[in-house]
């Protein structure tokens, strides 16, 4: 519980630069699904290689949907979401350069919406239950690779600024701002675990039913 009040304390330090984190990133989502919807071109061909992609990289997480296992599913989710997507893509490559994860962590956003963009052209309950559903795992997923953004964002400022953390030099700027960016990784891991769980879910659980 402490490790989350200190995350939630950096969150509450720089609220409004965490929000417009948030803005920054959802904005880039929606940018990409409007692109998506007028070039349904380019939309077919990502989700396309996602799909490939993810049959030829990642069989074991396909089996574990496909077999209906839903903790392995989870477990699986979860790892690829927390290791990949928000420490290695975007944290530790702001550890190497300043803010480094606001740039990729934008261009996840940009493709997340090129991929998931909405079907304009059967607007039915249940398409529109779909989109709801995949909506909100979006959402839930992309809170936190915010948080990992934002945690980029203290770091570099930390490193470019240390007076704005009471640091006498960009070393310790460095380090603070390190330590900053790790302090939000209880919410991160937190976040991405509810999102697993949901995407689970929906994938094996619900979406099937719609039909």
């Amino acid at each position: 519980m402490s490790l989350w009040k200190h995350g939630l304390g950096v969150v509450g330090a720089s609220f409004r630069s965490f929000l417009l984190v948030n803005f920054v990133y959802f904005g880039l989502v929606g940018c990409g699904m409007t692109y998506g919807s007028w070039n349904p071109d380019v939309h077919q061909r990502l989700a396309g290689n996602l799909r490939t992609g993810a049959k030829q990289g990642l069989p074991a997480v396909v089996a574990a949907y496909g077999d209906g296992h839903f903790f392995r599913a989870v477990a699986w989710t979860l790892g690829i979401n927390l290791m990949g997507g928000a420490f290695l893509y975007i944290t530790l490559p702001s550890l190497a350069v300043p803010m480094a994860g606001l740039v990729t962590g934008s261009l996840r956003a940009v493709t997340w919406g090129l991929i998931f963009t909405p079907s304009l052209a059967r607007l039915d309950a249940v398409t529109l239950s779909r989109g709801a559903l995949i909506g909100l795992l979006l959402l839930l997923e992309g809170s936190g690779y915010v948080l990992a953004m934002f945690g980029s964002f203290l770091h570099g400022r930390a490193l470019l600024r240390p007076a704005s953390v009471g640091a006498t030099g960009r070393w310790d700027g460095y380090k603070i701002g390190a330590c900053q960016s790790l302090a939000l990784y209880p919410l991160i891991v937190t976040t991405l675990t509810v999102a697993a769980v949901y995407e689970a879910t929906i994938l094996i659980l619900v979406l099937p039913t719609l039909k």
